[in-house]
């Protein structure tokens, strides 16, 4: 119910502070620092605006949304002016964000059988380096 428990930490002033970083092109755990409040809050704060906890939670869910969007676009802005000035790197980029598919980085996926996960029995492997540098040790040859 309303007006039970302690206060949230949830203010108008915390919120400028987020917003004001995330405008900016801060990541989310940073401008947490900044406004001087854990990411956990961060995040919880939004779950209770998602789930219609009402003021003042949704108000700091819509600007810090909006705040993370306009700070998004201003990173893209930079990227894509170093990409119309000639810079490859940049231009790079920019088609890895928009076709991931074609220009992305590749991946490489490893699964043991079944696409389980890959089985290592790593006392087998350290018996056999040990073994095998007691061999050299002892001057027993490669082929033996």
């Amino acid at each position: 119910m309303a007006g039970e428990g302690r206060p949230t930490a949830c203010t108008p002033a915390i919120q400028a502070r987020m917003v004001e970083a995330l405008a900016k092109g801060q990541f989310v755990r940073a401008a947490c620092r900044y406004a001087g409040i854990s990411h956990e809050s961060h995040y919880e704060w939004l779950r209770r605006a998602d789930a219609g906890d009402g003021a003042p939670f949704a108000d700091y869910a819509d600007a810090v949304r909006a705040a993370a969007v306009e700070g998004e676009q201003a990173h893209y802005d930079v990227l894509t002016d170093a990409a119309k000035a000639g810079d490859w790197r940049a231009s790079l980029e920019v088609l890895r964000i928009l076709r991931p598919d074609e220009y992305g980085k590749q991946r490489l996926e490893v699964s043991g059988p079944e696409g389980g996960p890959v089985q290592v029995d790593l006392r087998t492997k350290i018996a056999e380096v040990l073994a095998e540098r007691s061999d050299k040790e002892a001057g027993v040859p490669d082929d033996v």
